[in-house]
């Protein structure tokens, strides 16, 4: 039995080029290979569970063996699939059906029918393939698709080159846009570090730098020199940032990440040695305070106890409301005693500060 982990130990956490894997306790750029993959201690982790699960008896995990026709998806073996018979709009398609009729076997075309709109986006309504219609639009990494006349489903896009800008400060990479913008001037990215006199704000700029291990980190901001003339900007939510230890937010503040989880933080903020001496400083000074609230909680438990007690004895409405009008005329009287007992106290200590002050001066006179 492996012990259980929130993340990944580090002999589990590369970095590098490859990058850290899906349960790392901090922030990844996500478009390294390893940042959508589970590592080797999570796979070891993961694998008793799996097993187990796929020998018990619901057989959790196992793979259909058969299409099944009625699901809205076409399968090996099914030529359509629009789903059952109260659901399917397609005329294209015979639907499941619970007593379908021999001559029209489910999830198969119907006579004449070129195609089915269950099959993809290129079929009509009439069961006939189009040509040149629209099937994909342009997602900025991609040209349109269309319509071939051959086929129902859409034909593959074309990608468009690699370093094509993309959503402001993206650049395209294999018709994707997840690269930084920084690689369409022939830099890399990076994250900025904050120094003791930067503003905070820093870390979440968009900062690139030279390929080559030693070379500085430099804000957006400050590429301003053709042909690195960078546009000033600054990183989006949820960008790494303070070296993969936080993830920038929508005000560009670096949040740091507590891989301990909240929990451990209101552990520390509250049960801390500095937050435990902190309270017996407040409890010291404010001595008086505390045994007013403690005095009051005794009546308030005291008051509780009889009303309960009184509910058990058979009075009638007006001895009832007499006894808990005396229990709060006595809670109020005995609150007074304490705070009267409190100031007188708190005088008595002032009269014998006073006269040790007046001796003392008396003496040094």
């Amino acid at each position: 039995m492996y012990p259980i982990r929130k993340h990944d130990p580090e002999q589990c956490t590369p970095g590098g080029e490859d990058g850290n894997f899906i349960m790392f306790a901090r922030a990844t750029s996500g478009d390294k290979r390893n940042n959508n993959r589970f590592s080797p201690c999570s796979l070891k982790a993961i694998e008793p569970v799996l097993n187990a699960k796929a020998r018990s008896a619901k057989g959790c995990f196992t793979e259909p063996q058969e299409a099944i026709c009625g699901n809205g998806v076409v399968e090996p073996g099914e030529q359509c699939d629009c789903g059952w018979e109260e659901d399917c709009k397609d005329s294209c398609c015979y639907p499941m059906s619970r007593h379908p009729r021999f001559d029209q076997k489910p999830c198969t075309l119907t006579p004449k029918a070129q195609c089915s709109p269950s099959q993809g986006p290129c079929c009509t309504l009439e069961c006939t393939l189009k040509l040149g219609d629209k099937c994909r639009d342009d997602n900025g990494c991609r040209d349109p698709a269309y319509c071939d006349g051959q086929m129902p489903v859409c034909p593959p896009s074309i990608n468009k080159p690699n370093k094509t800008i993309c959503n402001k400060e993206y650049v395209c990479y294999m018709g994707e846009c997840t690269g930084s913008i920084c690689l369409a001037y022939g830099l890399e990215s990076c994250q900025c570090a904050v120094g003791p006199t930067d503003p905070a704000i820093k870390a979440c700029e968009l900062c690139c730098k030279q390929p080559g291990e030693d070379r500085p980190c430099l804000s957006s901001f400050d590429w301003n020199e053709p042909p690195f003339d960078v546009p000033d900007m600054y990183a989006k939510p949820g960008t790494p940032c303070n070296d993969y230890n936080g993830y920038c937010d929508v005000a560009q503040k670096c949040r740091e990440v507590d891989p301990s989880g909240p929990l451990a933080t209101l552990r520390k903020l509250l049960l801390s040695e500095e937050s435990i001496a902190s309270f017996k400083r407040w409890i010291l000074s404010n001595w008086y305070t505390v045994a007013l609230i403690v005095t009051a909680v005794l009546v308030l438990l005291k008051i509780r106890h009889n009303v309960r007690h009184w509910k058990d004895i058979p009075l009638d409405i007006e001895q009832y409301c007499e006894r808990i009008s005396f229990e709060l005329v006595q809670t109020i009287v005995a609150a007074l005693e304490i705070r009267l007992l409190v100031v007188m106290l708190s005088i008595s200590l002032t009269r014998r500060y006073f006269r040790s002050t007046t001796f003392a001066i008396a003496r040094c006179k």
